[in-house]
Formats: structure tokens, sequence, C-alpha cells
């Protein structure tokens, strides 16, 4: 049963505060869903809190990390999103179902990867996704000796790939052998391990399988460094692959062929669902998004393209402009495809504008113009940290089709080559130069947060640790910020607000700062995150003791330190409780 939000008023939109649920923000899988989610929620005027409190435990009473989702209700959040498939690797689909009934009574909420009766839903079609790499590893490579890194055995997501997987080899007529499948947690070493236990299955050389295929692309990374790691060429000896198109795929040493699940566009649609419901009285939907087999140089081919079994392009009997014309839609349409949203920021209709561009450097009515409008492309990526590999990917869209109109011209085909090197070199440059800037970057970065979280373990006093939080946040981009601490001698609902800032400016704390434990912060805080933004709740935990939890302001950008941070901080919190007690 959908239960209304209790900001719905007349059909009038109001400012909702939607929640979210998942394991941790450094992952890059859920930071993939939670800037949909954000993107959906910014244009909404929503605000977002998140709750990172790792995955739901068997036992709730041992997790440290964990109590930070009983802070959720409806008292901070109108709606939420479970991101249930990142959630659920150790109870399964009825711990997780179970779980939710117990702990969001009374709160709309719809949940991603996992279809829950009763509950609205959106899922990825991956079974449609698998079968299509199976076939293209089968019809295209030759392939008929595989191995199979599947997920964690709970994860409802997990067995539905390796189902996938399997009927896509009884569908060839193979047959999988069951001490060539490991299973895995979703994470680079588990990948690692599976190649070793391969390795170690009676009759078997690494080099007889003709590939190894992992449930996701942090698994199959973690294959290619171990298969390198024993002089094992990918693709030479073997094919791997995997699964999401995570940015890890397209930087592999070898590009991942892997399977394309939108991420930021499934956490759009779960967020939509959910303000939906919350601003204007929409009843949410359960939703199927479909995937898409992305082909790159793992598998052994030989460019990054997107497989068509057959091709439905026309033998073109026209001239070159002529069939440009008659294309033209379609060609945009491709186009856009290719830049899979990650363009906007180049202004709307980029894609006729890159065709113009095209067509007037061919015709000499405006020599350069292609390249000049790829190199504004690459420039605005790269300044928001981007992935440069779209650029090249619209331009081999781009590539394909004008050739299609071009087959028996081969002075204008040789013209058009030229243009598109020229383009790929400019892009290849761009490249590195942002590449130089970013390793700088992150290198100063990386020292900030060392030196960050050497000043917060080695607080030992309360009034120390309130000095270096705010000495040390700011100076890695952390400027709004609350940190908890619970007091376990009044009680395990009783918690105290110890140091706070709005954007740089620390905010004064109350005389009394003690508030009821269940609550986010105290009673006069109640409005100080209802503003437009997103926050990020994290726990501060140290071995099975919860001792607090964070709040800040979700950076995308800054989200692989949030853990890091918080764990300095539980690690200051101990010792000052230790000293304290001495």
């Amino acid at each position: 049963m959908v239960v209304p939000s209790r900001r719905l008023t007349s059909g009038l939109r109001q400012v909702v505060t939607l929640g979210v649920m998942l394991d941790w923000v450094s992952d890059p899988y859920q930071m993939g869903i939670l800037a949909g989610i954000l993107d959906a929620a910014a244009n909404a005027g929503a605000n977002v809190l998140c709750f990172a409190g790792g995955r739901v435990p068997m036992n709730s009473a041992t997790s440290a990390r964990h109590r930070v989702f009983q802070l959720i209700g409806r008292h901070n959040v109108d709606a939420l999103v479970v991101l249930a498939a990142a959630l659920m690797h150790e109870v399964g689909l009825s711990g997780i179902r179970s779980y939710c009934a117990d702990l969001i009574q009374n709160l709309p909420y719809c949940t991603f990867g996992v279809e829950m009766e009763g509950v609205p839903s959106v899922v990825a079609n991956s079974k449609c996704g698998m079968r299509d790499l199976v076939s293209h590893l089968v019809d295209d490579h030759g392939c008929r000796r595989f191995a199979f890194v599947r997920g964690p055995i709970a994860n409802v997501e997990a067995e539905e790939r390796f189902m996938a997987f399997q009927q896509g080899l009884e569908a060839e007529g193979i047959a999988l052998d069951p001490e060539l499948v490991a299973v895995g947690d979703f994470l680079a070493p588990s990948g690692a391990e599976a190649v070793g236990r391969f390795s170690r299955v009676a009759g078997t050389s690494l080099k007889d399988l003709d590939a190894i295929v992992a449930a996701n692309d942090e698994m199959a990374v973690g294959v290619l460094q171990a298969l390198d790691a024993k002089g094992i060429s990918v693709p030479g000896s073997i094919a791997v692959t995997g699964f999401d198109d995570e940015e890890e795929a397209r930087l592999a040493p070898a590009p991942l062929t892997t399977v394309r699940q939108s991420l930021e566009k499934i956490g759009r649609l779960a967020a939509n669902n959910m303000l939906n419901l919350a601003q204007v009285g929409t009843a949410p939907e359960s939703l199927v998004v479909d995937t898409e087999l992305v082909v790159r140089r793992s598998c052994g081919c030989s460019a990054n393209r997107h497989v068509a079994k057959h091709s439905t392009a026309p033998d073109l009997k026209v001239g070159f402009e002529a069939a440009i014309v008659l294309r033209r839609e379609h060609i945009i349409h491709s186009l856009s495809r290719a830049g899979r949203g990650a363009l906007g920021r180049a202004g709307s209709g980029w894609e006729p504008r890159m065709l113009d561009a095209f067509l007037a450097e061919m015709s000499d009515a405006k020599p350069g113009a292609f390249r000049c409008m790829i190199e504004n492309l690459a420039e605005t990526s790269t300044a928001h940290r981007s992935d440069i590999q779209v650029c090249h990917d619209v331009v081999q869209v781009l590539r394909r089709q004008v050739s299609i109109t071009m087959r028996s011209d081969l002075a204008r085909r040789d013209k058009a080559e030229e243009i598109f090197y020229a383009s790929h070199l400019a892009l290849a440059e761009i490249d590195r130069r942002g590449l130089s800037r970013e390793t700088l970057r992150l290198g100063r970065w990386g020292r900030d947060v060392a030196d960050a979280c050497n000043g917060l373990t080695n607080a030992f006093d309360f009034d120390e640790l309130h000095v270096r939080i705010h000495e040390v946040l700011p100076t890695i981009g952390i400027t709004t910020y609350y940190v908890v601490v619970y007091c376990p001698t009044r009680g395990r609902t009783a918690a105290r607000l110890i140091v706070a800032s709005d954007k740089g400016r620390p905010i004064p704390l109350p005389a009394d700062s003690e508030f009821d434990g269940a609550q986010l912060l105290p009673a006069s805080y109640k409005e100080t995150i209802r503003d437009g933004r997103a926050y990020v709740v994290i726990p501060c935990t140290w071995k099975d003791i919860s001792l607090g939890h964070i709040i800040v302001d979700l950076n995308p950008a800054h989200a692989f330190c949030y853990d890091v941070v918080a764990d300095a901080i539980a690690s200051g919190l101990y010792g000052s409780r230790l000293a304290a007690t001495a």
C-alpha cells in the first residue's frame, strides 16, 4: 500500500525532502545512481538526505554502521528511495523486505534493483543484456569455454545475471562447468580471487578458457589485474567482460566490453517516482529500464561500438549531399544516443551543429569547423570532469553514419577520414592535458585529506577535536558539517551536537545541545538542512561501537573521502572518550 506524503496539499507542488538509503557513497555504482537522484531533485527543487549505513546485516544488533538507518522517519524525509540491490547482499530478498517493512513504516518508498510485492521499483533488464553479451562472445568471437564470476548468493540482481548467463549458454548449446563458477562480492579483490580458483580447477589451464565473464565491472577489473599478474594477455589469450559500464570499465588497461545500464537514468526515474508522489500525488509505478551491450577491446573487438546483428543502412544510390539530407534525422538521433546525455552542457542542439560543422569543413566553407566544435565539446566535458570517451564515441558514430553516403566516392571518403583522424588527435591531446591537471589536483587533495585525517585522529579531548574539525575540514572542501556524538552514559537514545558549520561559517551551539538520539539534530536545527541542498549522513564507528554520526554537504567530487573523514573523526571521538574516563 502506498502511503501519501504528509506534504500533499491540493495538488500544489511543495518543497520536500527525498531520502536515500544506500550502502556507502564511495561506491561508483551507487554514486552513478545517486547522480541521477540528485539531478531529479535539483530539477524539482527538492532536498536530498542520504543515509549511508552499510549493507543490511543478518543481525542488526551487531552492526554499528547500521544505526544511521534508524534515524530515517517522516520527521526528516517525505519519501524514500532504497538502493536495495546494494543493501541486500547478506540478507537476500526476504531479509530486505522484512527490514524495510519494520523500519520504514508509514513512509512512501520505492526500491532500486529489486522488485518487492506491493512496492514500486525501478530495475534494469539485466537478462537481455547478459544474453546479448553471451551471443556476441559466441557468435562474433567463437568462444566455447567460459568461466563466470557471479555476485553474492543472496543478491537477487546477481542471481538474475547468473541465470541469464546460463540461459544464454544453453541457447548456444554450451554446457557450463560448475567448477568454473566463482562467487564474488561485486568488489575487485573477489574477481582476482576467482582467477586463482579457476587456475586450480583440475584439468584446466587459464589459457584454455575462451572468456571470463564477471557479473559487474569491478570484479572484471579484478580479473584483468590477476591475469596481468600471471602474464596472460587480454584479449590476446582470453576475453574478459563485465556488467554496468562504470567509469572503471572504460579506463581499464583493456577497456571492458560490458553491458550498460544507465545508472543516472535509473536514479532519475526512481527519484521522480517518489517526488511526483510527494509533490503532486501521482501514484508511483514500477519501471524496467533497458540495458545495452557495449563492445570494447577486452573481448577482442578493435573499437568501441554498439553491436547490431544486421546493418539496416540502405545502399544509397544518390549523391553525397542528397544522401545526407535523406539520412539527416537518423544521423542526429544516432549522435544523441551516442552522447548518452553526457554532453548536455554543450547546449541543446549540439547534434545538428556537429553535423553541420562536419559538412562545412567537407565543403571547405569553414576549414577546421568540425575540429573546433569537437575541441569545444571536449573542453566543456573535461572542465566538468565528464568522460572524454563520449566525445570519441560520437565522432565514431558520425564517421560510420556518413561513410554510408560516400561508399563509391573515394576522394570524398579520404577527406572525411582526414577530418575524423584530426579530431581524434585533438581529443587525445585534450585528454592528456586534462589527465595531467587532474593528477596534480588529486595529488594535492590527497595530501590534504591525509593531513586532515591525521589531525582528527590525533585529537585526545573533545575541545581539541572541536578546534581541529573546524580547522581541517574546510581545507578538503567540506564546509558544511554537523558532528553528533551519542551519549552511552545517558542511555542509547541520547545524543549531543558538538560541532556545526554552514558553508564555512561555524554555527554557535545551543546552551543545551543534548537531544533525542533518534533524531538527526537538535529540535532547533530542524529546518537547517531543509534548504534545497543535498546531504549525506555517515556513521562514526570504532570497530563495533557506534559513536555518533556526521552530516555533510553531498558533493560527488568529494564523495570517496567521506568515509575516511568519518573514520578519522570516530578515532578522535574514541580517543577523547578514553581520555575523559582515564
